[in-house]
């Protein structure tokens, strides 16, 4: 579910750019997505961590190759791990250029974030970045986007016992 919300959210865009500029790295990328269609995540990590740690990109490519790892970590229950390297590219995010193109890739990190922060018991954090992704989805129109949003924000309000905000 989260890697469909990642490309969703404009990812592989992200990363078909990187390839382009760099053809070296699409062995890696491809031998990534194999092990992760396999579901051998440990794998697929390493070997996207061998294009993170790549000289010959520049430091905006790395947006989605962290993005790519913190996912895995993500499926492997390595919360800690996940956050780290989606925390790593909303970083690279702020010192982009262009950054209305990369409106998509922010608001896709943001609700992971918030998601990760879900999961461990950070409700109010959480609440935060699900409501900076949204402000994100609405600024960009991406109608999808907002409606998760506003679902993971329900959902977190029920859990907290606000009925009315959930309703909301």
């Amino acid at each position: 579910y989260e890697r469909q919300e990642l490309f969703n959210g404009n990812l592989p865009r992200t990363l078909i750019d990187t390839l382009e500029r760099n053809p070296l790295l699409v062995n890696s990328f491809q031998t990534g997505q194999k092990y992760e269609k396999e579901y051998k995540f440990e794998e697929a990590i390493k070997t996207y961590e061998k294009c993170l740690h790549d000289l010959s990109i520049p430091e905006e490519d790395k947006i989605g190759f962290n993005i790519l790892i913190g996912n895995c970590y993500f499926f492997l229950s390595k919360l800690k791990e996940a956050e780290k390297h989606f925390k790593e590219s909303l970083n690279i995010l702020k010192r982009a250029g262009n950054k209305m193109a990369k409106l998509p890739v922010k608001s896709a990190v943001l609700g992971n974030i918030g998601n990760i922060s879900h999961n461990l018991g950070k409700s109010h954090e959480a609440l935060e970045y699900y409501q900076q992704a949204l402000e994100t989805n609405r600024k960009i129109g991406y109608e999808q986007g907002v409606a998760h949003n506003l679902n993971n924000i329900g959902t977190l309000y029920n859990e907290l016992g606000e009925y009315d905000e959930a309703l909301r």
